[in-house]
Parts: C-alpha cells; sequence; structure tokens
C-alpha cells in the first residue's frame, strides 16, 4: 500500500519514506529492475519531489545500502576490538553476529542475490559498501594466518563466500512460517552449520 504524505510530514520523514521504499524496491527488483517513478509513487509524492531529496537512484542506493550496513559494521568492529580465547573464537563471534544480522534484515540478503546475479557495477558499488563491513573478517582471517592458527591457502573469498553468499541464499530460500519469519531453530542450525564448515575450512 501506497505512503501518502501530508502537510505535517517534515522533510526527515519524508526522506526516510523514501529510504524505506526504495530499499523494499531494491530487494524486491534490484538496483536495475527498479526506478525513481517506482519509488515516488509507494511514498506518494511526485518524481521532482524525490529528487528534491536525492540527486539520482545511485544517491538513493548508496544511502540504503549505509543504514543497513553501518550499524553491523559497528558492531564487527566492536568484536574485532575484543580479546577472544583463539582467532577463530573472534571470526566465530563475527560470523554468528552477520547471521543474527542478515536474518534481521533479509533486504540485505536480497539486495546482495540481485547484485550477484545482475553483475558488478561500479556506480551502484554494492560490493565496495558491504567489504566496509565484511574487511574485518579479513583483518581476522590475515590474523590467524599470521599467528599459524589458520591454514595458509585460505583467502578472504572463501570466507565471504560462505558468510554473504551461502547465508544469504540459505535465509531467503529457506522455509518461513505465515507471518514471513524464520524460525529461531533453523536460524539456530544455520550458526552451528557455518562454524562447523568455516573450522574445516580454517584450522590446520
Amino acid at each position: 500500500m501506497s505512503q501518502v504524505t501530508s502537510k505535517s510530514d517534515t522533510p526527515q520523514n519524508t526522506r526516510d519514506k523514501i529510504l524505506d521504499s526504495a530499499e523494499d524496491l531494491f530487494a524486491s527488483k534490484g538496483f536495475s529492475g527498479a526506478t525513481l517513478d517506482d519509488i515516488a509513487a509507494i511514498v506518494g509524492i511526485r518524481r521532482p519531489s524525490l529528487l528534491y531529496h536525492f540527486a539520482s537512484k545511485v544517491e538513493i542506493y548508496h544511502e540504503v545500502m549505509n543504514r543497513l550496513i553501518g550499524p553491523q559494521r559497528d558492531r564487527l568492529a566492536a568484536i574485532y576490538e575484543q580479546d577472544f580465547d583463539s582467532t577463530f573464537d573472534k571470526l566465530s563471534a563475527m560470523m554468528l553476529s552477520w547471521v543474527g544480522y542478515v536474518s534481521a534484515h533479509t533486504n540485505y540478503a536480497k539486495m546482495l542475490l540481485h547484485s550477484t546475479a545482475q553483475g558488478y557495477d561500479p556506480e551502484v558499488r554494492f560490493w565496495e559498501e558491504s567489504n566496509e563491513a565484511r574487511k574485518y573478517w579479513q583483518m581476522t582471517l590475515e590474523d590467524g594466518i599470521a599467528q599459524g592458527e589458520f591454514k595458509k591457502h585460505i583467502g578472504k573469498a572463501q570466507i565471504f563466500a560462505l558468510t554473504g553468499g551461502y547465508t544469504s541464499s540459505f535465509l531467503i530460500l529457506c522455509e518461513k512460517d505465515t507471518q514471513g519469519e524464520i524460525a529461531p531453530q533453523t536460524i539456530e542450525q544455520l550458526k552451528a552449520d557455518l562454524i562447523v564448515q568455516a573450522r574445516a575450512l580454517l584450522l590446520k
């Protein structure tokens, strides 16, 4: 159902409505499939009004990504600074935090799959935005290799595929209840599976 703005709407409220609507559209149609007219229609404003708040669809996309990824980036940064008994324990904490994040923000998972299917777009920069958060996985991976805890031949691609593509695909495809929610035990099973796979992948 379209959201109609009123005279009581502030510029910030309208801006938030634009981002909310755009996020849903990018998740359902991908960047290339969503249009400014689509976004404006859902918000209940005209295209010129939308362009008053954002100069382009690319700018809207980047702001949507920043809203999605920013809090999780900060969480991973905090985990990276904590002390753990092992580097694997630290990486595991990051992976579990990531699964919790993606399961609560399935629009990100859908946007990831759209970006993978549509191919790399240097203007959209989906992967650059995501890597601002995932760089903490890479740093932890490099720490584990340097300390002799992880296998030397393991690269970030394997970890990104495990925590990104596998996790996103699982959450999108798994069975949901009538409210569209994923059963908590399903998410816990995913977390357990990831740790088992990461252990086999990383540890000597």
